[in-house]
């Protein structure tokens, strides 16, 4: 389900999207709390192994998640853009915060969140970033 790859020095996981929305929802959120601590502390690591590092706390993000949902999901989607922007040069291949938030929010905002398919339109943008860091390396 999940391939694990060492990119610039970092531990990342590209995983399924619709992998982590079907666990997500098996294990009644569960998961979700556990992926969106993973993603951040991927995207933090490696944007210190880009030189530009973004200073998040994945612990942080995932008490975020609990108590301002909307606002986290945006958040971390503005980390992956610029982390998109770091890796592809441009904002041409950037993730849509506004998506990312209704999709979220689409998903039945606090109580059923973790329903949202932000969980595969964030996992499928980190994957593509991940093959061109692949590449490049």
């Amino acid at each position: 389900m999940a391939e694990e790859l060492t990119l610039r020095g970092v531990q990342i996981k590209k995983r399924s999207p619709w992998g982590v929305w079907a666990l997500s929802l098996v294990t009644l959120g569960i998961y979700s709390f556990f992926w969106w601590h993973s993603i951040n502390r991927e995207m933090r690591d490696m944007s210190e192994a880009l030189g530009k590092p973004l200073n998040n706390d994945p612990a942080t993000s995932v008490w975020a998640i609990i108590f301002a949902g909307p606002i986290t999901v945006g958040t971390t989607t503005q980390r992956l853009r610029l982390l998109q922007y770091h890796v592809f040069g441009s904002f041409e291949a950037r993730s849509n915060i506004g998506l990312a938030v209704l999709l979220y929010v689409l998903g039945g905002y606090y109580v059923w969140s973790w329903f949202g398919f932000h969980t595969v339109y964030l996992q499928s943008a980190l994957n593509r970033m991940y093959d061109t860091i692949g590449q490049s390396t």
